[in-house]
């Protein structure tokens, strides 16, 4: 029988997780070392040599069309930097409150893709389009604004300016998109918003010039990866009953 998840245990776990993730990525923030910037650069012009052979490297037209609409620009700034963790964050919420059982399993897998976002990381830094010379992408934080830019220093500090395969981004909205679809499939325009909530997430990235067009992909495929891996682990649960207790909201 599965009761609801005590909301403090969910809490700690998420708070854990969060500063493990934050300071994984923060590392290399803190420091850039030429050698590693050489390494994603060349790792990038690998993705863009990849995208080339393939048709797929569209990203410098794509940014100066949009470019010449300020105010959609400035919108996609502060959309990278909010809704990233906001809508996120209300997901996992909603679904503590409204599916335990679902929250456990989606829990699992954001964590999971996550961590292999992560490692990807680490194993192939790349360097995203804003920073490589000579392809004439325009850093939008920086040249056009939003809530903050690379170069504000907290932000500089802490943030990997290489994390850019896959897409981190792609991949919690994609999540987003998974855990919510099924609540309201029934509804036109509410599952129209949560499809195109990834695909608006695809745009953003590739607008600002923080991620290429694989990097989208890959953060798609990332998380079917880890939704795969969760709904193996509890498999052995799947067909054993849900119970929620009515009382006490916050229950055992």
């Amino acid at each position: 029988m599965h009761l609801r998840p005590r909301w403090y245990i969910e809490l700690a776990l998420l708070v854990v997780g969060y500063e493990v993730y934050a300071g994984i990525r923060n590392t290399r923030g803190r420091a850039v070392r030429p050698g590693a910037t050489k390494r994603a650069l060349g790792n990038a012009q690998r993705v863009i040599g990849l995208e080339r052979r393939v048709g797929l490297f569209h990203e410098l037209p794509i940014q100066q069309l949009a470019l010449r609409f300020p105010w959609i620009v400035r919108g996609a700034d502060v959309y990278y930097a909010t809704a990233h963790f906001v809508v996120t964050a209300a997901v996992l919420v909603w679904l503590f409150v409204s599916a335990p059982f679902r929250y456990r399993v989606l829990r699992t897998a954001l964590a999971i893709s996550t961590a292999i976002a992560l490692v990807c990381f680490g194993v192939f830094p790349v360097m995203p389009p804003r920073l490589v010379p000579n392809l004439g992408f325009t850093d939008t934080l920086q040249r056009i604004g939003g809530l903050w830019s690379f170069r504000t220093p907290a932000i500089e500090r802490i943030s990997d300016p290489f994390a850019a395969l896959p897409s981190l981004h792609l991949v919690w909205a994609t999540w987003c998109a998974l855990a919510v679809y099924p609540a309201v499939a029934h509804r036109r325009w509410l599952r129209t918003a949560v499809v195109a909530y990834p695909m608006v997430t695809a745009a953003v990235v590739i607008v600002t010039a923080n991620h290429y067009l694989l990097d989208a992909v890959t953060g798609v495929l990332v998380t079917a990866a880890g939704l795969a891996c969760a709904v193996a682990l509890t498999a052995g649960s799947r067909h054993r009953p849900v119970a929620v207790p009515a009382a006490s909201p916050g229950g055992s």
